[in-house]
Formats: C-alpha cells, structure tokens, sequence
C-alpha cells in the first residue's frame, strides 16, 4: 500500500494543525516508507471522505480545535469517523452566521462562484446569473449546494434570487436542501451587513460577467 501526493498532503496537514494547536513546532513528513499500515488506511479513508464531502483537509483538521479549545489533541482515527463530519459542518455554520467576512468563509465563496463560472461556461452562459436557471430536473444550483459545491452567499449575492426561487416549487427545493428557506432567511441580515463579502461578491460578479460576455476564461 501506498500513499498518493494528495494522500500525504493529507497527513501533513493534520500533523501541521494538531501540532500548531499545541504551540509545538512542526515539519512535514517525507518519507512515508516506514509508515505504520493502520495510519496509511486512516489517511485513505479520511482522503475518501474529503472527496466525497467536497471539504479541504485543512480546514476539515481546524474544526474541533476551534469549537472546542479545551482539548488539546485529535488524532488520525479521530476524522475518520462520522463525529469528525459533524464537527465541521458545526464550525462551518458556526462561521456563515456569526462572521461571514471570515476568510474561510470569504475562499468558500470564492470557489463556489469559480464553479458557477465554469458551469457558465459547460452550458454557453453569458452571465452569472443566468446558471440560477439551469435546470434539468432539478435546479442545478440546488444540486451544487446540496453537494458543497457552493454555498448560500452564493446565492444571496444574486439581486434576484428571491424572485428565482418562485419559480421552483417549494417542496422540491426542501427535498434538496432541508431547511433551506430557514437558512437563507437567517443568513440574509447578516450577509446585508458584512464588511467584505458583499462588496467582494458584487466585484467577482462584475468581472466574471465581463468574462463571461467576451470570450469565457479567465
């Protein structure tokens, strides 16, 4: 069994945040030959669940050291396990509410609208906005949020969203995302008053339109 260049990403990256979190200092590992066979399965595990959950592994790593800072130490089989998901997905909401000019939260959506641009350009789109009303059975957007693809300032960064959205029966978009309505509802004040992200979204939507309208990349 071997690891792939991603694979040690991976493990270098819990090493830097658990060993960052404890004031201790750190190098990454490069040589993997001696490697014990239960870590290099935790690793191809936890590079499964990132693929699958669309997370980056270092923020996936800072996410129970945030919430929770009395503890000192997770390990490897630690974010193996479902608990680990659960604690990210509860630090990720923690930050969309409490400070969406956050910077992860500010990269989050910076990826989200580079990967509307690229489905603009899959589908021949000439606008940002226009993505909001792919469809195939079910609104693409929906589809992409539902998978992390991105997020709900994505969304609210569309000045018509809201009138978007009346066009999609209610019950398919709560069979997509559950309480998506509560969600973008509380989301919106908050995203109104932000410092950063509304001006950054309102500039990215600019310059991508722009794009968009002369030859489609960047």
């Amino acid at each position: 069994m071997s690891l792939s260049y991603t694979e040690k990403y991976i493990y270098n990256a819990h090493l830097k945040t658990s060993r960052s979190y404890q004031n201790k200092p750190w190098r990454p590992r490069e040589n993997f030959e001696k490697l014990p066979v239960v870590e290099e399965e935790l690793i191809k595990k936890i590079n499964s669940i990132l693929n699958t959950k669309n997370i980056k592994p270092d923020d996936y790593f800072r996410a129970p050291y945030e919430l929770w800072q009395d503890k000192k130490y997770y390990p490897l089989d630690y974010f193996s396990k479902f608990k680990a998901i659960k604690a990210y997905n509860l630090w990720i909401e923690k930050l969309f509410i409490e400070d969406p000019d956050n910077e992860i939260v500010i990269n989050m959506v910076k990826d989200g609208f580079l990967f509307i641009f690229e489905k603009c350009k899959e589908n021949k789109l000439k606008t940002i906005e226009g993505y909001f009303t792919l469809k195939t059975y079910y609104p693409d957007f929906l589809i992409a949020l539902s998978e992390r693809n991105i997020n709900y300032y994505n969304i609210l960064a569309i000045n018509n969203y809201d009138r978007i959205l009346k066009t999609f029966p209610k019950e398919d978009v709560d069979f997509i995302v559950t309480g998506f309505y509560n969600t973008v509802d509380s989301l919106r004040a908050r995203y109104y008053r932000s410092v950063k992200l509304k001006k950054l979204n309102e500039k990215i939507i600019t310059k991508l339109n722009e794009i968009l309208k002369r030859h489609g990349s960047i």
